[in-house]
């Protein structure tokens, strides 16, 4: 078969389905009524596939993600599905007719990534109609909550990811992405950078701030894979800003939790007011009581290291500074931070939220 003979996706419309296209199979998954797939053209456009249920059968052995086919006589329909992904105006669906062909030869990519700026998810310029890929290090990471989903079980993880501009973005992966990300971190806590590309991605708006989701369907997660363009993010990352720009991304916490109503009601040590005062160590309880005040001149948040979470405070405010790093604090910049637990300055703070209450059970009042 001649190279002439074949077509490319950015030629296919709805005006004419006598096209014969090469394509690999980027992405497939199942659903109860249809087997679906993304496939990509050796230029790197792509478009979406449609099996309906009663013809998977006819078809399923011979599609593979990651295989390369000639695809003929399908049919050819305007993509305006519930789950559009590609942001192409058709989509093609698989008749009786239709024929696939097995082969060897692509001269394009394997996956054709397209990342998105942060910059511009940060700014709401990426709507939620179709995915997006993207690319990034994880700068934090906090536990995965396992949670009661209309009696299943869910899972869902938050993060944040930082691109090579030093913009950072909130992502939050759900079920078995969440698992994948919570196994990788717990295993290579302390193993360097973690860098991650979510392909077929979409942007959520959570309380007005873009959040990057894994997708109901087509989403694919890549952690450290050896891919050209994760081992080219990690030597930019590292010419950039050198090794300790690389040690920023390290060192994550992530564990499994419980839902927010096992944790308070199940998990969870119940104790009184006035036994925190006898409290001597480190614990997580639960108290039951009315708050009497507010005690609004402490301030409702403060400025937190990423690495600890600890209070970052000015450096300058240090007393005994010059013991710590042998400077002289008269020539130290008032708006320089310093984490007291990591013994280091913060080049990157997060604001935390912390509210001081005055609070009442059957005991007494505590602050």
């Amino acid at each position: 078969m001649s190279q002439d003979a074949l077509n490319f996706i950015h030629e296919i419309n709805t005006q004419n389905d006598c096209l014969k296209i090469k394509v690999r199979i980027v992405r497939i998954w199942k659903q109860s009524f249809s087997l679906d797939m993304i496939l990509m053209d050796e230029k790197g456009k792509k478009i979406q596939g449609t099996i309906k249920a009663k013809l998977i059968h006819n078809f399923e052995r011979f599609l593979a993600e990651g295989s390369i086919v000639v695809l003929s006589n399908f049919g050819v329909a305007e993509n305006n599905g519930n789950y559009r992904i590609i942001n192409h105006p058709c989509k093609l669906n698989f008749y009786h007719t239709t024929t696939v062909k097995k082969i060897e030869v692509f001269d394009g990519p394997v996956y054709g990534f397209g990342f998105v700026k942060f910059h511009d998810i940060n700014n709401k310029k990426i709507g939620d109609e179709f995915a997006i890929d993207v690319i990034g290090g994880v700068v934090s990471c906090g536990n995965m909550d396992v949670y009661d989903r209309n009696g299943k079980e869910g899972k869902r993880i938050n993060f944040e990811m930082q691109d090579l501009e030093g913009k950072v973005v909130n992502c939050t992966l759900w079920d078995n992405f969440a698992q994948e990300l919570s196994t990788f971190v717990n295993a290579n806590k302390n193993d360097g950078c973690v860098i991650i590309i979510i392909q077929f991605a979409r942007v959520r708006l959570w309380k007005g701030i873009p959040t990057i989701q894994n997708g109901l369907f087509g989403s694919k997660l890549f952690i450290n894979d050896n891919l050209k363009d994760i081992i080219d993010f990690k030597k930019r990352l590292i010419s950039n800003s050198g090794d300790s720009s690389s040690q920023q991304f390290s060192q994550l916490y992530c564990q499994t939790i419980y839902s927010m109503r096992d944790e308070f009601l199940v998990h969870t040590k119940r104790m009184f007011v006035d036994e925190i005062s006898e409290v001597r160590k480190e614990l997580k309880c639960v108290v039951l009581g009315t708050i009497k005040s507010i005690k609004e001149e402490e301030g409702w948040y403060y400025l937190a290291c990423r690495k600890c979470n600890c209070k970052a405070i000015p450096k300058s405010s240090i007393v005994d500074l010059e013991d710590m790093d042998g400077s002289d604090s008269n020539d130290v910049n008032d708006n320089t931070l310093f984490c007291r637990t990591c013994q280091s300055v913060v080049n990157s703070a997060v604001p935390r939220f912390k509210v001081v209450v005055r609070v009442q059970d059957g005991t007494v009042i505590y602050k």
